[in-house]
């Protein structure tokens, strides 16, 4: 029995000694009993990719500003047949004095016409009339020093070679010509902005109102929605924007010897009067004086009364339109260069 007992014990001991030697390996395996620690972690570096941002607008791009023209090349240009008779004045056919001669040359009755417009000098006679009808509410910034100007849309030769800078013989305004007529996407007619096609002495149907054809592309359009009509027979000035009588008051107007020019002309510059007031400027001249107080013109122009008031709403100037200060300052200081005027 003893033996028995002997031999049971050794293969009690032989089993578990396997058993421990079976978890001994199992526990090498699998990490043994202890508690897992955490996994070693792990340094993912990702680079974004560069995007192109869609959203942000690109910057406007700003035309740029026409090239000024310095008094010496504006007094180079070809002469239409005599000088301004001087650097200074208003260019203001109505004036508190002075009614012009009516009879004279006026410095530019000769000389060649394919010319740079300027206040004193002839323009081509084949240059056509425009008219207010149905203005298409558009200004032309010119984009070069000078532009080519055509009597007829697509004429091969120019008829006058209009300026950046309009030459008032007072001073050069940066030019913003009224538009009157499109024709597609190619050519647009403009008022010409200073000279006159004849002299009031020789044909009268030709002082005022000269267009020119210029190339779309030569140009800069923006929008206008000011219009400014006068009534000469009831002495009032309407400003008209986007369709609509903004104010109505009264005006003086030309007496019946040197009367207001009727028809279509423009804003062509905010100058002042002899006497220091304001005035807009037109392309309009009188059809009735070849000249004015010494200068060879005879400028339309708006202004404020010369007498407080007295002159408004009255016949009495040589052709300007005078106006109360307070309605000058409320409704007309503003008032953008290259706006049309009606006048009837």
């Amino acid at each position: 029995m003893a033996p028995f007992l002997a031999r049971g014990r050794a293969a009690r001991r032989r089993a578990t000694l396997g058993c421990l030697l079976s978890a001994a390996l199992v526990a090498s395996m699998v990490g043994g009993c202890a508690e897992p620690g955490p996994p070693e972690a792990v340094v993912i570096t990702v680079t974004p990719p560069v995007l192109e941002d869609k959203a942000t607008p690109p910057e406007p791009v700003v035309p740029p500003a026409p090239e000024e023209l310095s008094q010496e090349e504006l007094e180079n240009i070809a002469d239409g047949g005599g000088s301004s008779g001087g650097s200074s004045g208003n260019g203001n056919s109505s004036g508190s004095t002075g009614t012009g001669t009516g009879t004279g040359s006026g410095g530019s009755s000769s000389g060649p016409r394919n010319l740079r417009p300027r206040i004193d000098r002839l323009l081509p006679a084949n240059l056509p009339t425009a008219t207010a009808g149905h203005l298409p509410g558009l200004v032309a910034v010119p984009k070069n020093t000078l532009t080519a100007g055509y009597a007829k849309p697509g004429d091969e030769k120019p008829s006058v070679t209009l300026t950046s800078m309009t030459d008032t013989a007072i001073a050069p305004l940066r030019a913003r010509w009224t538009v009157v007529d499109t024709i597609g996407d190619e050519w647009l007619a403009v008022l010409v902005p200073v000279g006159r096609r004849a002299l009031p002495s020789q044909n009268r149907a030709l002082v005022n109102h000269a267009m020119a054809w210029v190339h779309t592309r030569d140009v800069y359009l923006g929008g206008e929605s000011t219009r400014i009509n006068i009534s000469t027979g009831n002495r009032t000035l309407t400003v008209v924007k986007n369709g609509a009588a903004v104010a109505t008051f009264p005006v003086g107007v030309g007496k019946a010897s040197t009367p207001t020019p009727k028809g279509l002309c423009s804003v062509i510059g905010h100058v002042k009067t002899m006497d220091g007031g304001p005035q807009l400027l037109t392309s309009c001249q009188s059809e009735a004086m070849n000249t004015w107080m010494g200068y060879k013109w005879a400028a339309t122009a708006i202004h404020t009364s010369l007498n407080g008031g007295r002159d408004v709403g009255v016949a009495i100037s040589n052709g300007c339109v005078r106006v109360r200060e307070a309605d000058y300052k409320k409704y007309l200081t503003d008032i953008p260069v290259g706006t049309p005027i009606v006048i009837t």
